[in-house]
């Protein structure tokens, strides 16, 4: 799977990839990186934990990453979930709701990450 192609198959965009980093080498490479990033690993522990301080901090960041990579699901499930978290309220089932969006657009993510070439 080409840059270009992975970008098609999330719904993200391939030109905003490329206008901020450049060429696909570091696009690539950018990616690769992200498969290391613990920010959703801690977000999913930070929810565990009903931590609400943290998982707004680790949503946040994820919606950071992801943006800055480009990857629009990543970045609009990541923000809907750090707004939530970002107020004051129960921990519900909302915001579980909004977590399970997140995970699925980023396992998916990681998963075509992976058939890069």
């Amino acid at each position: 799977m080409t840059i270009e192609e992975f970008y098609a198959s999330i719904g993200g965009s391939y030109e905003e990839a490329r206008n901020r980093l450049m060429n696909d080498t570091l696009i690539k490479r950018f990616l690769e990186k992200f498969l290391l990033d613990q920010s959703f690993s801690a977000l999913t522990s930070a929810l565990d934990a009903k931590d609400r301080e943290l998982g707004f901090r680790e949503a946040h960041t994820l919606k950071g990453v992801s943006a800055n990579l480009a990857l629009a699901p990543l970045t609009r499930s990541s923000s809907m979930l750090t707004e939530k978290l970002r107020g004051e309220g129960e921990f519900g089932d909302d915001i579980n709701s909004l977590y399970l969006d997140v995970k699925r657009d980023y396992e998916r993510i990681v998963e075509l990450i992976k058939l890069l070439s």
